[in-house]
């Protein structure tokens, strides 16, 4: 619980100056006024994160408004939130890894702002699992093949002495909401989950097995990434 209320109120201390910084970089792609980009759409992986709290909150305080933008905020995988923010049909998307990944295959994409220093996740496991090899041949969940998730959870298997590839069964399970409500089903045995959702897990007698933060010492993942070409045109 403390860790989860520290992480919101780092996000929410630092909720200005990277709201500021949001805003000041939409009127990089308008030759006029910031209140010519009305419409602003937003794509995040989850809704739950501390790397989105701050969009959440600028959203439902109204200071989205009171900067002249209407936020649209989108649940979306990175990896689609990165090729449909190079052809324009969303400004910007959360998931600095994916924008890091697709930048590198020659996707059009540049970051601009860091948000996350550290991962929030937590491994949580089934009630009856207390160590990681308990895990060995069980179904994991992860958000996609490619992502963040995917790449932190096989780190810690493989430094808990588990081949990611052979040892377990990693299935694409969608967000973290998602990824509890299959752990609540037992359709995974465990799954990496973010602040709230980890915490609402352990209220219930799941498993904390490892935090992410632990494993991680350099992290590629909340941050606001745009396309390098400025939109041809504005939605309406």
């Amino acid at each position: 619980m403390a860790r989860s209320i520290l992480l919101i109120w780092r996000a929410a201390g630092n909720f200005f100056a990277s709201f500021a910084f949001f805003a000041a970089n939409l009127s990089a792609f308008a030759p006029g006024s910031i209140h010519a980009l009305d419409n602003v759409r937003v794509a995040t992986a989850s809704l739950t994160s501390p790397s989105v709290l701050y969009l959440l909150v600028a959203q439902k305080e109204g200071h989205s408004k009171d900067a002249g933008l209407n936020v649209e905020i989108i649940n979306m995988r990175g990896e689609l939130a990165a090729k449909i923010t190079a052809i324009g049909e969303i400004d910007f998307f959360t998931q600095r890894f994916s924008g890091l990944g697709a930048a590198v295959r020659g996707i059009p994409l540049k970051i601009l702002m860091i948000v996350d220093e550290k991962p929030d996740w937590d491994f949580i496991a089934q009630p009856q699992i207390k160590t990681f090899l308990q895990l060995k041949g069980a179904p994991i969940g992860i958000l996609s093949i490619g992502g963040t998730v995917a790449v932190v959870t096989r780190e810690m298997l493989r430094r808990n002495h588990l081949d990611p590839a052979k040892d377990v069964n990693l299935m694409v399970m969608g967000g973290n909401d998602m990824r509890f409500m299959s752990l609540k089903g037992k359709v995974i045995q465990a799954t990496l989950l973010d602040a709230a959702n980890s915490y609402r897990a352990q209220k219930e007698g799941f498993t904390k097995l490892a935090a992410a933060s632990d494993y991680v010492s350099e992290y590629m993942s909340g941050g606001i990434v745009a396309s390098q070409e400025k939109p041809s045109k504005r939605r309406t």
